[in-house]
């Protein structure tokens, strides 16, 4: 019978005739793949090798500090090196193995460097590039900001500034961390910041904290972790504040404010169509009248001006490399 080798991985110990052993064969036979102790393999003419390694893997943005790589597909085993975000290596081979986050068992068996191992396959992204940054990502760090206002500062007890706004963003980051990869789907999709899509969170619902538990805030007007409005929209993605359905709601909402800045005020520098887009978020497009006035009438007089420095702040985070240049 041919059998192909696919791995030598480290297991459980087993005892031989004469030592004991934690040698292991990671193994297919026509469709079926597993595990088997190497003492009873010859690596003979009748044992094939397994194919060369065709893909290229990369730590996807589900990761926001690092992946663990395992010396065999279970979440016990040990852990051999991690990798950081935007890591990649080589796919030798995907497999089953325990059950992680999800409900899902699927594991990919990577190369990185010298080092071979196993990694849960919902964190990996194979033979993907990068996803390129918007031109609102390149302008982010040049858009004028004052920070947060006193009224949106008082909420944490916090001093009105840029770093009131910074602070408020520190304390909703662990939540952020957990949806990052949902922005940047919806990033990526609508062409917009995922920074922005955070600070956005941050300022709406604290990344979730002020909302009830069937996701509503604002007295019951506003669904989900980015608010949309039930009096003005049909509301998508109810079954969960963060679902995808949700925030590309509302990302497609921000982006016709963002494009109706732009007709509506053609004079104006991108910087200035970018802030007005977020105010308009807040108050509504025809509100947004100057570059001046435009947090005027806002919640706290200060909308567009605070969520810019909270993306400011989360876009250079160094736990969100995701959402940098």
């Amino acid at each position: 019978m041919a059998v192909t080798v696919l791995a030598k991985v480290d297991g459980e110990t087993y005892n031989t005739a004469s030592a004991s052993s934690s040698d292991w064969y990671q193994v297919q036979i026509s469709d079926l793949k597993g595990f088997a102790a190497a003492l009873y393999f010859d690596l003979g003419e009748h044992i094939e090798r397994g194919p060369t390694p065709n893909a290229l893997g990369r730590v996807n943005s589900a990761v926001s500090s690092s992946l663990n790589v395992r010396e065999r597909p279970a979440l016990d085993a040990p852990i051999l090196i991690t990798l950081a975000p935007a890591d990649t290596f080589d796919i030798l081979e995907s497999v089953t193995g325990d059950t992680y986050a999800g409900g899902r068992n699927d594991w990919q068996h990577i190369r990185h460097s010298k080092t071979s191992g196993f990694a849960a396959g919902f964190y990996i992204s194979i033979n993907q590039q990068d996803t390129p940054k918007s031109k609102w990502d390149q302008l982010l760090p040049t858009v004028p900001t004052s920070g947060a206002s006193a009224q949106t500062a008082a909420q944490d007890g916090l001093a009105p500034g840029i770093a009131a706004s910074e602070s408020m963003a520190e304390t909703d980051l662990p939540r952020v961390k957990a949806i990052t990869s949902l922005l940047t789907s919806a990033a990526a999709k609508f062409g917009v910041s995922a920074a922005l899509l955070a600070a956005l969170a941050s300022r709406e619902s604290r990344a979730r904290a002020a909302l009830d538990a069937n996701g509503w805030g604002d007295n019951g007007n506003g669904f989900g972790i980015l608010q949309v409005d039930k009096n003005s929209h049909v509301i998508e993605g109810e079954e969960s504040p963060i679902s995808q359905a949700h925030i590309a709601q509302a990302t497609a909402i921000l982006v016709l404010g963002i494009d109706q800045i732009r007709v509506n005020h053609p004079d104006w520098e991108g910087i200035y169509v970018l802030k007005g887009g977020v105010a308009a978020y807040n108050c509504g497009i025809s509100n947004v009248q100057t570059i001046e006035g435009m947090d005027i009438g806002t919640t706290g007089d200060d909308y567009s001006s605070d969520v810019i420095a909270r993306a400011k702040y989360y876009q250079r985070h160094n736990e969100l490399p995701m959402f940098r240049l």
